[in-house]
């Protein structure tokens, strides 16, 4: 009967200290997911300058776009003048050409 008893502690005895292993490897893992918190922190933070330092390159592109859209909008309208202009000077020349040749035609008779 004594048997049986420190029989049935030892059994007691090694569960306990299979218990306290599985706590302690739990314990473990957890130290080191708690370690590895400032490590992903820090790169988190870094990829967030990252895409701040992206996104302002790509705002300054936009901005130089706009611009030069802007530039060539205005070229444009000053281009469509000139040509509205050289049209209306063609026009008269070709009006003061005409009446040119009338003046020549009274010559000739």
């Amino acid at each position: 009967m004594a048997k049986e008893v420190v029989e049935k502690q030892e059994a007691a005895v090694g569960e306990t200290k299979a218990s306290f292993e599985q706590i302690k490897q739990s314990i473990e893992g957890i130290v080191t997911q708690i370690q590895e918190v400032p490590k992903s922190a820090a790169e988190l933070s870094e990829n967030a300058c990252k895409i701040s330092s992206l996104m302002a390159n790509v705002a300054a592109v936009v901005e130089e776009s706009a611009a030069a859209t802007e530039e060539v909008a205005s070229s444009t309208q000053e281009q469509t003048a000139t040509i509205l202009k050289i049209s209306e000077l063609s026009e008269k020349l070709s009006q003061s050409a005409g009446h040119l040749l009338d003046e020549i035609q009274k010559f000739k008779l």
